[in-house]
């Protein structure tokens, strides 16, 4: 048997948004690479175009400047703005909190996750490893697909019985591996 004990708390939503944000980063590149360009083309035109009056090549420059810098500013402004709109996201949750425990246990034949905050909320969920259509692994946690987009989050770094080698046996012997990577492992229900 294999027992994680952790909280449910801002660092499971945390670690989601880093894990979505490093499978998108590609999307981030893209839009700062189009808008830098665009603000290229734009400061461009305005230095070379002769027949423009001085104030249009002005406001070309100062257009073709915002979109560089904001160009530039993407990934860093999306990350600031994902991580205030998440902040106000857990704050709603009255679950989500500190006091709240979570309790992983993982055997032959299956999973049971607890979760409690003491006197609002206790749910207990049995379930053989069907439930999870997905797992992924990188090297702080296991994220728990139980659908394409909702997962549970169970940190490593938690475990309080039994071995991470233990925990592979029972993925192994439940879940195909299909990719593995330097950010990771994907397994898929057999």
């Amino acid at each position: 048997m294999v027992r994680f004990e952790t909280k449910f708390s801002s660092e499971s939503s945390r670690a989601l948004n880093r894990r979505a944000i490093a499978k998108l980063s590609w999307v981030y590149v893209l839009f700062s690479v189009l808008f830098a360009v665009l603000g290229v083309v734009w400061i461009i035109g305005a230095l070379t175009d002769g027949e423009a009056e001085q104030g249009e090549k002005i406001a070309d420059l100062v257009f073709g400047c915002i979109f560089v810098a904001f160009g530039l500013a993407f990934k860093p402004l999306t990350a600031w703005l994902t991580k205030i709109i998440q902040k106000n996201v857990d704050a709603s949750m009255s679950i989500m909190s500190g006091d709240t425990t979570e309790i992983y246990t993982f055997d032959e034949n299956g999973l049971v996750i607890e979760t409690e905050k003491t006197g609002i909320y206790k749910s207990r969920v049995e379930a053989t490893y069907k439930y999870v259509f997905r797992i992924e692994e990188d090297a702080e946690c296991y994220y728990l697909f139980i659908s394409k987009l909702q997962s549970h989050v169970v940190f490593k770094k938690y475990l309080a019985e039994g071995t991470l080698a233990e925990m592979q046996g029972y993925i192994a012997a439940n879940f195909n591996s299909v990719k593995g990577n330097s950010k990771g492992t994907v397994y898929y229900n057999k």
